[in-house]
């Protein structure tokens, strides 16, 4: 008979922070495939990487109201000047991926349909995904 398999067990506590995030989908069976996707390459921070690399040019448009996260001198000063498409780069590389995981549950659901006014009922996934931090300054 084989062994048992021995559930690890993850202790969070005031000196490991973690975040944990919640994202709501409509459960279909056509999406499964792309969110697990997504989220097994999201725990490899390689791939995560590259794909930041990839759309690198896209960022500083769509955090034009977060140029901070940006920026790879951030607590250097004050900066004055826009965040260049190689200061972006250089702060994808200073990455260090926090995703930890993920879970999904199911639960039932209902919404207010805006264009019809009536009140619709849908099953819904819920994944939450796990961030964990080396520290608070991490």
């Amino acid at each position: 008979m084989p062994p048992a398999k021995v559930a690890k067990t993850y202790l969070y506590t005031l000196r490991h922070p973690g975040v944990f995030a919640e994202f709501y989908f409509p459960k279909r069976v056509v999406y499964q495939s792309e969110i697990i996707e997504a989220l097994k390459d999201g725990v490899e921070e390689k791939e995560v990487k590259e794909y930041l690399i990839k759309y690198a040019r896209e960022f500083p448009k769509e955090l034009t109201a977060y140029p901070y996260v940006l920026d790879p001198q951030r607590y250097e000063g004050i900066r004055t000047e826009t965040i260049s498409l190689a200061d972006v780069k250089k702060r994808i590389e200073m990455y260090k991926n926090p995703f930890f995981g993920w879970s999904t549950y199911d639960v039932g659901g209902a919404f207010l349909n805006t264009e019809t006014g009536e009140l619709q009922d849908e099953l819904v996934q819920i994944v939450r995904v796990i961030f964990s931090f080396e520290s608070e300054l991490a």
